[in-house]
């Protein structure tokens, strides 16, 4: 079960698969592709390229540790799992190879010691992702859908509802 912090990212991931009505490909180089290409999706909606460069662009001349401390902390502002924000800024260039493998294992390790001391709880009631998140997903999706335009520029056009045209 995903943690809530991810959860956000994973309805977007399977809203990507329905949107490319993709759901069932077999195959595993194409299977890896696609959940890349997902993932790629719900990354950039969750997590945009402009936020990244607004809130994380010193991240790689950071310390490990350092590093590790402000993904924490933009993660819980943010209600995003901190394994999604390390792999939007290794997408993005805004860390290192080594670095993103590092965040990983951590991150992993994290969650196994959550698991043996049973500190991952199930949902409680209003709890979820932000409301930029919900109200924005909906409409990026809608606008990129209906008008033809990329998922990154309706993206962009998040803020600036109305504003959907090629």
């Amino acid at each position: 079960m995903d943690t809530r912090a991810a959860w956000s990212f994973t309805a977007l991931h399977e809203v990507a698969h329905l949107w490319l009505g993709a759901t069932g490909v077999s195959g595993a180089t194409i299977e890896a592709q696609l959940e890349r290409y997902c993932n790629d999706v719900a990354g950039e909606i969750l997590l945009p390229a402009v936020e990244i460069r607004q809130n994380l662009a010193t991240l790689r001349t950071m310390s490990f540790a350092d590093a590790l401390e402000s993904i924490g902390k933009f993660s819980a502002r943010a209600k995003l799992s901190r394994s999604m924000v390390a792999y939007r800024l290794y997408k993005s260039e805004a860390i290192s190879d080594t670095t993103w493998r590092r965040l990983t294992d951590k991150f992993w390790q994290d969650w196994l010691a959550s698991q043996a001391r049973g500190t991952i709880a199930p949902p409680k009631s209003g709890s979820g992702p932000s409301y930029y998140v919900v109200s924005g997903t909906a409409w990026v999706i809608s606008c990129s859908m209906s008008s033809g335009v990329r998922l990154a520029k309706a993206q962009s056009r998040i803020r600036r509802p109305g504003r959907c045209s090629a």
